[in-house]
């Protein structure tokens, strides 16, 4: 997933407040995508150091998005 252009615009104009609500929506939909693709890929994953990997993905970015999601 990349940053699109006018997000990047819409970031580098905000400001106050403004700027780290947009960065937050940003991570956290960035972060949820992290989890989607190693919950879509662990199933056929055949090598135990990636299963790893892909589970410690999950564990670290849902914690994360909960931070992330803490009362702002």
């Amino acid at each position: 997933m990349t940053f699109p252009e006018a997000d990047m615009m819409r970031l580098e104009q905000a400001s106050g407040a403004q700027v780290d609500a947009e960065f937050l929506d940003h991570m956290i939909s960035h972060h949820a995508e992290g989890i989607s693709i190693a919950h879509r890929a662990l199933p056929n994953l055949q090598r135990s150091d990636v299963r790893d990997n892909a589970n410690q993905v999950v564990a670290a970015q849902a914690r994360e998005i909960g931070q992330m999601q803490s009362p702002r």
